[in-house]
């Protein structure tokens, strides 16, 4: 019993320096995942133990590594789909300037065509 209590107590303190890290205090916390604070608290110290529905939670609210949580492996937030996130709009952006590319040299093809035509119409009437 002694293993499950020193595990128990790992998981509490991690979810301490995780509230900490993410400078939310126990008031604050408890309000954006619907708690209270007497339950983060206890949480904290371990006497009650974090159920997975409000770890769950906490990894869509604030990314939080669930690994890192549970066995201290790893990051404390899931970098890996906070970095695809930002290649995934990294792409979009290029995806977006590509586009804008092709369209503004439409647009000054187009532009020199009216230009051209204004000119040669103005040419003629004079």
């Amino acid at each position: 019993m002694e293993a499950i209590d020193q595990l128990k107590q790992q998981i509490a303190a991690r979810f301490k320096k995780f509230r900490e890290e993410e400078n939310l205090s126990q008031d604050k916390l408890a309000g954006a995942t619907g708690t209270n604070r007497t339950t983060i608290s206890k949480y904290e110290v371990g006497v009650y133990t974090i159920p997975s529905d409000f770890i769950l939670e906490l990894k869509k609210k604030y990314n939080l590594n669930i690994d890192w949580l549970l066995s201290g492996e790893g990051f404390r937030k899931n970098e890996v789909s906070k970095n695809s996130t930002i290649l995934s709009d990294i792409r979009t952006l290029n995806d977006n300037n590509l586009y804008l590319n092709a369209e503004l040299k439409s647009l000054k093809k187009e532009f020199y065509k009216l230009h051209k035509d204004f000119y040669a119409q103005r040419s003629g009437t004079n």
